[in-house]
């Protein structure tokens, strides 16, 4: 006993610094990997963000397009006909801007690989990138039939055609635009979330859970609030 409590304040003398030591050890690692960590991070961040604002781009140039293809409401007389009223006739014209519109939206789908490569294919992202260009591509396709049924019904009683089937197809336009607009800001949302936190681990990327296809714009189309 008598040794032990003469050792004991070299004991603690030796075991203080080195007590110490490891303890900065550990701390120097927990620092260092939490430096990678954020490096990592770092670095992640541009190349998420390039794909996704490349993507965003042609997806607003898209529906941009989609505008100067619009099918005209009605003209009820009194105010300016709406700016494609003239497409009904002028299908030169016509044609040029579906023409563009095809072009725009042959654009987002190159960017959306991109978008599936870095965000992972079955990511949040991936799936509202595919949503959006199918709803995209949906009204085109509204747009091209309504006035390819003009073309063929609606000259002989335009007027009446317009308030039936042309404006059954016009509807159908819309709306699918809209889920457009809507699928985009939900890309959105997900990638800012996406990049507080970047990452490319499978486990750690929210999949996403709903991959419904969506019906042709021939059909009845999806419901939603319109815009012109």
């Amino acid at each position: 006993m008598r040794d032990m409590a003469k050792d004991s304040p070299l004991i603690l003398a030796v075991g203080i610094p080195m007590g110490v030591a490891v303890l900065g050890l550990i701390g120097a690692l927990v620092a260092a990997l939490l430096s990678r960590s954020s490096d990592r991070q770092q670095q992640a961040r541009p190349v998420l963000l390039e794909p996704a604002q490349e993507y965003a781009r042609t997806a607003l140039a898209a529906l941009a397009a989609l505008r100067y293809v619009t099918p005209p409401p009605i003209y009820q007389g009194g105010t300016r006909p709406h700016r494609n009223e003239g497409l009904l006739k002028d299908t030169e014209q016509r044609e040029r801007r579906l023409a563009d519109c095809r072009e725009a939206i042959d654009k987002v789908r190159y960017t959306r690989a991109r978008v599936r490569l870095v965000f992972h294919p079955k990511s949040v992202a991936a799936e509202l990138s595919r949503e959006v260009l199918a709803e995209l591509r949906l009204s085109l396709e509204a747009a091209e039939n309504y006035y390819a049924s003009f073309d063929e019904t609606g000259l002989s009683d335009p007027k009446r055609w317009r308030h039936g089937p042309g404006r059954a197809i016009r509807k159908q336009y819309k709306d699918y635009r809209m889920l457009a607009y809507q699928h985009l800001d939900d890309f959105f949302e997900d990638v800012a979330e996406r990049l507080e936190k970047p990452t490319w681990d499978p486990l750690r990327i929210k999949r996403a859970t709903d991959s419904n296809p969506l019906q042709s714009s021939v059909g009845d189309a999806a419901g939603g609030r319109v815009v012109d």
